[in-house]
């Protein structure tokens, strides 16, 4: 059986700003397609210009969007 997933898009435009010279910034966000339902992470790691450094994104199972926060501030 299908899985339905009906929920509103909207779009939000998010800055990101530079941290200071030789540091790197690391950010994150869980996210769950209901409550509960399938469950991931991702994040990213930018120099200070802004430039990629690794990122990933991975499924977490099931479970909440406070579970879906906190699996990736474990990674």
């Amino acid at each position: 059986m299908e899985e339905c997933c009906n929920h509103e898009n909207r779009a939000t435009r998010v800055y990101w700003s530079r941290p200071p010279s030789r540091v790197v910034k690391f950010s994150t966000d869980g996210s769950a397609l209901g409550n509960p339902r399938r469950i991931g992470a991702g994040g990213i790691l930018r120099n200070c210009y802004g430039d990629l450094i690794p990122a990933f994104a991975t499924p977490h199972g099931v479970g909440t969007n406070n579970q879906a926060e906190l699996q990736v501030a474990c990674i």
